[in-house]
């Protein structure tokens, strides 16, 4: 069982460390930078993060400014 939680900046690390597990959907020729997450979470819309035993292991990202969810990632 795990805790969804809204993201905040502190869980950029964990995000960018979730995404790069996935081995399907991988980004080969562009890089989302950590201010890219950042900007995604605080400004431009919200994340929300799921945690088991204190661990992020899933996320998801929605754009406010398009109603897109800009990402939607699960440790597999």
């Amino acid at each position: 069982s795990g805790t969804l939680r809204q993201a905040i900046a502190r869980d950029v690390a964990d995000i960018q460390r979730v995404r790069r597990l996935v081995r399907e959907n991988r980004l080969v020729s562009t890089v989302i930078s950590d201010e890219d997450v950042l900007d995604a979470i605080e400004r431009t819309g919200r994340g929300w993060v799921v945690e088991a035993d204190g661990e992020v292991v899933a996320f998801a990202i929605g754009n406010a400014m398009n109603g897109n969810i800009w990402a939607l990632f699960v440790d597999p």
